[in-house]
């Protein structure tokens, strides 16, 4: 029996579906089993995923009415019992050596519950295979999750993780879609989870149009607030300045002299957040980020 499952949830995918289950066919590792959530799809979704079942060990469950991307990815959790799961979206791509090289880390640090990669960002096939540019966030525990201050810190599609890490954090809330994967990330921390990132761009991450960050970009800010919000706020043991959220968040911009008028009220929170964060480096380059993004003139 294999010990890795790929969690795919699909909902009209017509036109990347099977480039991305081409991308787990070319898979230097053979032993894992792809677990394929049909979202109801009113497209040949469906179609062209069992197209790939003598390819490759794919089970393909079907939703009659759509769940939505938590509940598509709650109960893809709850069919999966094997150690390892693989999170990957319809529109993107493996690289080869993708689950082989995660699953290798993942038995050499038992100590790390999740490992995610840089990622290459395509558009189309002539991007690849070294994509329009590389998105690396930082590799170490303590740095990802002081960075979850300010962004992700870790690009979901390129995660695999412990089984252990899902039925302990609690899965995925709908409530805080679509940010409902930074939800979980700032939720596995406060709960002691360890990360890791490898440096390597094992995930290609296909930029297009229709992608949920561009379609619900309002909603994306209020919950990317309303998420630091809860994390500042455990971290600081309940008595976060409800500024620093909008201060931290990566979608604003502030008006210099409103931010001059408001820091030194920020400054005693800024200070005592800095005590409480896991790494303190990585802490002042955020600082200096988001104050220098809106007090420096522009050059």
């Amino acid at each position: 029996m294999s010990d890795i499952s790929i969690a795919l949830p699909v909902h009209n995918a017509h036109h990347t579906l099977a480039a991305t289950l081409d991308s787990l066919v070319a898979q230097s590792l053979r032993d894992f089993e792809v677990v394929l959530l049909d979202d109801a799809s009113s497209d040949d979704s469906l179609e062209i995923a069992r197209r790939y079942q003598d390819r490759l060990a794919l089970r393909i469950i079907r939703a009659e009415q759509n769940l939505g991307i938590s509940g598509a990815r709650n109960r893809l959790l709850a069919e999966i019992d094997t150690p390892f799961i693989a999170i990957l979206d319809h529109d993107d791509l493996c690289h080869p050596e993708r689950l082989a090289r995660q699953r290798d880390f993942l038995e050499q640090h038992p100590e790390v519950d999740i490992v995610g990669s840089a990622v290459a960002y395509f558009s189309s096939p002539a991007d690849l295979p070294a994509g329009r540019q590389v998105l690396r966030h930082p590799a170490g525990d303590a740095a990802i999750k002081t960075q979850l201050l300010h962004t992700t810190s870790m690009v979901h599609p390129s995660a695999m993780a412990r089984r252990s890490f899902f039925s302990d954090c609690g899965g995925y809330q709908a409530e805080f879609s679509p940010a409902e994967d930074y939800a979980l990330w700032c939720r596995a921390a406060l709960l002691g989870k360890r990360f890791a990132n490898l440096d390597e761009p094992l995930l290609y991450y296909r930029i297009h149009a229709s992608q949920t960050s561009k379609v619900q970009g309002e909603r994306m800010v209020r919950m990317d607030i309303e998420i630091k919000r809860l994390y500042v706020r455990a971290l600081l043991a309940g008595s976060a300045d409800t500024a620093l959220p909008e201060l931290f968040c990566p979608y604003l911009r502030h008006e210099p002299r409103v931010l001059a008028a408001i820091l030194p009220q920020l400054m005693p929170a800024l200070l005592k957040l800095g005590q409480r964060v896991a790494c303190p480096d990585t802490y002042a380059q955020i600082v200096a980020q988001v104050l220098g993004r809106s007090l420096l003139p522009a050059a």
